[in-house]
C-alpha cells in the first residue's frame, strides 16, 4: 500500500524507488512489489530501519533523496515541491521530516483512503487542519533532503532502537552543522506496520485508540 500511494500521487519517470524488503517473510505481493520499483532488494533478515536507509542513501544517483518508512500514506506530491523550496531557499543544509498524521487522531472524514487521488486543495485542507507549522521538531515517516546533506550528517545510527533513531539522528546531524526541519505539509503515518498498522488498516484502531 506504500508503494501504490506513492505512485499515485508520484510520475514513475521523474523518480527512482529502491524498496528494501525487511520482512525476511515471503507473501503474496512480492512480485508486485518486484514490477512496480526501480530497485527492489530482499535481505535475509530484518537489518533494521538504519541500515535500509542508509543503503537506499548511498544507491542514490540523484540530487535529492527522500526517507520514507512502510507505513507512510503520502498523499499529494506537492509535499515533494514544497520541501524542496525549503531546503532551496534556506541556503543552509537541511533535513526536512513531515508533520505525521496519525490515523486514529483524525476526524473520521480524514481517515487515509487508499482508493482515492488527493487533489492539490484537498491535500491543502489536510495541512492547514493537522499541520504543525514549520519548526526545528523531527519526525519520521517521512523526510527529504539532499543525498549530500545525508552523507554529511553521518547517516543514520545503525545500532540504535528504532524508536530513537530519528533522535540520535538529530542529535549526530547538529554536530555536523546539519539542521532538521520539520515542514507545515502532513503525511499519514500508520504509527507502525506491524500489529497497530494492520489494526489501522483493518479498520480496528478506534479514534480513543483503544481496541475493539
Amino acid at each position: 500500500e506504500a508503494v501504490r500511494a506513492l505512485w499515485r500521487c508520484h510520475y514513475p519517470g521523474e523518480h527512482r524507488l529502491i524498496l528494501i524488503d525487511n520482512s525476511s517473510e515471503d507473501f503474496e505481493d512480492k512480485k508486485w512489489l518486484e514490477d512496480n520499483c526501480h530497485f527492489y532488494i530482499r535481505s535475509y533478515r530484518n537489518l533494521g530501519s538504519a541500515v535500509a536507509y542508509n543503503l537506499g542513501i548511498n544507491m542514490a544517483r540523484t540530487e535529492y533523496v527522500t526517507i520514507t518508512s512502510d507505513d507512510a500514506r503520502l498523499v499529494h506530491k506537492q509535499w515533494f515541491e514544497d520541501t524542496k523550496k525549503i531546503i532551496e531557499q534556506s541556503g543552509e543544509d537541511n533535513v526536512v521530516s513531515l508533520s505525521n498524521l496519525f490515523l486514529h487522531k483524525v476526524a473520521p472524514e480524514d481517515v487515509y483512503q487508499s482508493d482515492k487521488r488527493y487533489t492539490l486543495e484537498e491535500y491543502a485542507e489536510l495541512s492547514r487542519k493537522y499541520g504543525s507549522g514549520a519548526s526545528w521538531d523531527f519526525n519520521f515517516a517521512c523526510a527529504l533532503g539532499k543525498k549530500e546533506t545525508f552523507l554529511k550528517a553521518g547517516g543514520f545510527p545503525e545500532d540504535t532502537y528504532i524508536y530513537a533513531i530519528d533522535a540520535e539522528f538529530m542529535k549526530e546531524a547538529e554536530k555536523n552543522n546539519i539542521r532538521t526541519v520539520q515542514s507545515g505539509g502532513v503525511v499519514f503515518h500508520y504509527g507502525d506496520a506491524s500489529h497497530k498498522g494492520r489494526l489501522v488498516e483493518a479498520g480496528k484502531y478506534q479514534q480513543t485508540g483503544v481496541l475493539e
